[in-house]
């Protein structure tokens, strides 16, 4: 087990209602049941693993359901290790081709470590938890630009982010390179086109590439120790490949970005 990271992974008092209310409706302590949730990782995982509250969850949006993306993310990534325990392989997606591949065992080995599940759901909360993002904030050339010319304090969370697109395009938009990306996370999250900005055009082995690159170098910064994250960054940085695959499978399965 890693070193306990420091992410903002609290859930907000209404997501912990919302939990109560779909898994333990007839509780007669219920607030005593969200001190449980907030202070007992085991007891949190086994509520929010729970197929009732699952079931509600996929059922409509976020915004609908007035719960965070935070907790909807965690709902769908503990789901999807249940799901991904029955199968015998995993799926590597192009536009054009569906390539098994038989890594299940190692993709669940690596998803068993809960700091490597919670910075899965920081990353994919971190997506759409941000609402001024603009074209530059996803601009991976800009931002390796910004990493060399900005001082050291701030390389941290530059890598770190050019690190976390990667996976994110790779894991959630496997069929598209960076371009065509844009065109999505815009489209989609801001319900507007960007505008034209020339970006190289990537293929899935350049954004893995960039993404063990970029995790490593994050791991090896001062911040990275400060907040207990520099074993986590390493593992993702020698896991990318596997790192992907739970994205995957939720990307196909469950999500629908435009509601998140």
């Amino acid at each position: 087990m890693m070193e306990k990271t420091v992410l903002n992974l609290r859930l907000a008092d209404d997501d912990l209602s919302f939990v109560v209310k779909m898994v333990a409706q007839d509780s007669k302590n219920k607030e005593r049941l969200k001190q449980f949730i907030r202070e007992d990782p085991v007891f949190r995982k086994g509520l929010i693993s729970d197929e009732k509250l699952f079931k509600q969850v996929v059922k409509s949006s976020p915004k609908i359901l007035k719960i965070s993306p935070l907790l909807f993310f965690e709902v769908l990534l503990r789901r999807t290790i249940e799901e991904m325990r029955k199968i015998t392989h995993t799926v590597e997606r192009t536009i054009s081709q569906r390539i098994p591949v038989f890594d299940i065992k190692e993709t669940l080995e690596f998803l068993e470590d809960e700091e490597v599940f919670y910075y899965l759901v920081h990353l994919l909360d971190s997506f759409v938890a941000v609402k001024k993002e603009t074209v530059s904030d996803v601009d991976i050339d800009n931002l390796i630009k910004l990493g060399k010319e900005t001082t050291e304090d701030y390389r941290f969370d530059i890598y770190k982010r050019i690190a976390d697109i990667c996976l994110f395009v790779l894991g959630i938009f496997p069929e598209y390179v960076m371009q065509d990306y844009d065109y999505l996370y815009h489209d989609l999250f801001f319900g507007k086109k960007p505008p034209i900005i020339g970006e190289l055009r990537r293929n899935e082995g350049d954004y893995e590439v960039l993404g063990r690159e970029f995790y490593r170098l994050a791991a090896r910064q001062e911040t990275a120790k400060e907040t207990n994250l520099t074993e986590v960054l390493s593992s993702f940085s020698q896991n990318f490949n596997l790192a992907k695959k739970p994205l995957n499978f939720i990307s196909e399965y469950y999500i629908k970005i435009a509601a998140v």
